[in-house]
C-alpha cells in the first residue's frame, strides 16, 4: 500500500519516520519545522538520500545497516539539532500460512499446496519447476506446483508472500520421492530383499527363469540401496546398488518488495534447506549479484535477510547466485513491468478561508520512470473534512473536491492511498 499526505502547516521541528524502520530496508523519514531546502539528516552508519520536499516538509530515504538493532536520526533544522532514537524491527510475521511439509508421490505429478489466510496480492515462487495460484475448494486458495523434468528425488521450496504488506514469506517444503524397480538375474527360487536407509522391501522369490525384482521408494538424499539375495540353504549375498540422482540442499531467494526497473533492488529473503528438508545448518550462504556481494543476516535457522550493494539498481532482471556448502543455485528475479512506485498528491489552494473552505484535490499513481499508471485502487480521504473524488475515465487521474465546511480554524490532512486490486 502506498500512502501520501499533505499537512497544511508544521509547527515544531521534528523527525518522523513514516513507517517502521527495518535493517537494510529503505524507509521514508520526514523532517518538519524549518526551511526544507536547508534541513540535513544523518543516521549513524545508515545510507541517507535526500528526496524532493513535500511542501514545508523535508524528506529523506534512510537505509539502516543490516546488522543494527537501533538507529539515531539527527536532523539540523535552521541551526536546531533534533534527535530521535528508533528501534529497528524485522520483517513482520507472514500474513499467510502453508503446511511446512508436503509429500509428493513422484516428480511428474502436479502438487497442490493449500494457503491459509487472505493474501490480497500473493507473490509465489519455487526453487524448482513452476508455480501458480488457483482457486481451491470452498473459495480457498491453492498453490499449484509443477516440478521440473528429470530432477529425481528432491526437496522443492515453495514460497507465498502478500505483496501488500511488509511481511516475510511463508514457506512449504515439498518432498518428492521417486519409485524405482530393482531387477536381478539369479537362480530360480532365490529370495530378494532390499534395504534403503531404515526401510526394508520384500522378500520376493525369483521365478523359474531366475528373474526377480522389487519396486522401492527413493527419497531425497538417498543414493544407495543394499540388495540381499538368499538361497534355500540360507546362503546370502549382499550387494550395494546405486540409485542414481538424488537432490542435495535446496534454496530459494524471495524479493521483499517489487523488482522495479530503474529503482534500487529490494532486500531479499533467502531460505535454505538440507537434503532431508530440515533448515540449513551449515555456514551462512555466500550470495552475490553482478557487481557485488550480498550482505546477509541470519534471522532464524535456515533464513537470512540479504541486502544488495548500496542502491544497486535493477535493469530488466536481477541475477542472484548463492552457494550453500557444495550446492550452488542461480536465480533470476525478473523486473515487474508497470509497477507503481509512488503517489503524486496535489491540493490547491492549501490556505482556505472559513467562508469558502474548499479546495481541488487530485492524485496520480506513477511508476519509477515517471509514467502515469491507471488509477484503479487509488482513494482520497481527509482526517477532518470531506473529500469527494472519482477516477477520470482514460486519464488515470483521481480528482475531486475537499470540503472543510463547519470545521473552523486549524489544520487538516488529505490522504491518498493505493490498494492493489
Amino acid at each position: 500500500m502506498f500512502a501520501a499526505w499533505l499537512a497544511f502547516s508544521v509547527l515544531a521541528a521534528e523527525v518522523v519516520p513514516t513507517g517502521p524502520l527495518l535493517p537494510g530496508l529503505p524507509a521514508l523519514v520526514e523532517v518538519g519545522g524549518g526551511d526544507p531546502s536547508r534541513v540535513t539528516l544523518s543516521a549513524g552508519g545508515a545510507l541517507v538520500v535526500g528526496l524532493p520536499p513535500r511542501g514545508a516538509v523535508a524528506r529523506f530515504e534512510v537505509v539502516p545497516p543490516l546488522a543494527a538493532d537501533t538507529i539515531e536520526l539527527v536532523a539540523d533544522v535552521d541551526g536546531q539539532t533534533v534527535r530521535s532514537i528508533e528501534r529497528l524491527a524485522l520483517p513482520g510475521t507472514a500474513t499467510v500460512q502453508m503446511p511446512p511439509r508436503v509429500e509428493a508421490p513422484d516428480s511428474s505429478a502436479t502438487v497442490e499446496i493449500p494457503v491459509i489466510g487472505d493474501g490480497a496480492q500473493l507473490q509465489v515462487a519455487s526453487s524448482d519447476g513452476a508455480v501458480r495460484v488457483v482457486a481451491g475448494p470452498e473459495g480457498g486458495t491453492v498453490i499449484e506446483l509443477t516440478p521440473g523434468p528429470g530432477g529425481g528425488a528432491r526437496e522443492i521450496i515453495v514460497s507465498a508472500r502478500d505483496a501488500t504488506w511488509n511481511a516475510r514469506p511463508a514457506f512449504s517444503v515439498v518432498r518428492i520421492r521417486v519409485r524405482r524397480v530393482l531387477a536381478f538375474a539369479t537362480e530360480p527360487g532365490t529370495t530378494l530383499e532390499v534395504v534403503v536407509g531404515e526401510r526394508r522391501y520384500g522378500p520376493t522369490t525369483a521365478n523359474a527363469d531366475g528373474a526377480v525384482s522389487l519396486t522401492i521408494d527413493q527419497f531425497p538424499g538417498e543414493t544407495h540401496a543394499t540388495a540381499v539375495l538368499s538361497d534355500d540353504l540360507g546362503n546370502a549375498t549382499r550387494s550395494d546398488v546405486a540409485l542414481g540422482t538424488s537432490g542435495g540442499a535446496a534454496a530459494l531467494v524471495v524479493p521483499l518488495g517489487l523488482v522495479t526497473p530503474g529503482r534500487p533492488a529490494p532486500p531479499l529473503w533467502i531460505r535454505g534447506v538440507r537434503e532431508d528438508g530440515l533448515a540449513w545448518s551449515g555456514r551462512a550462504p555466500s550470495c552475490r549479484v553482478p557487481g557485488g556481494e550480498i550482505e546477509v543476516r541470519e534471522i532464524e535457522p535456515g533464513n537470512w535477510l540479504g541486502v544488495l550493494p548500496a542502491r544497486r539498481q535493477v535493469l530488466d532482471a536481477l541475477r542472484v547466485a548463492c552457494t550453500f556448502g557444495a550446492t550452488s543455485i542461480v536465480q533470476v528475479l525478473h523486473a515487474n513491468a508497470d509497477t507503481p512506485d509512488h503517489l503524486s498528491l496535489v491540493v490547491f489552494p492549501t490556505d482556505l478561508a472559513s467562508e469558502d473552505p474548499t479546495a481541488d484535490v487530485r492524485a496520480v499513481l506513477v511508476d519509477a520512470a515517471g509514467n502515469r499508471l491507471p488509477g484503479e485502487g487509488v482513494s482520497l480521504s481527509a482526517e477532518r473534512g470531506a473529500v469527494r473524488a472519482s477516477l477520470s475515465a482514460g486519464t488515470g487521474v483521481v480528482a475531486g473536491t475537499y470540503d472543510g465546511t463547519g470545521l473552523g480554524s486549524g489544520d487538516d490532512r488529505v490522504h491518498a492511498r493505493w490498494t492493489p486490486r
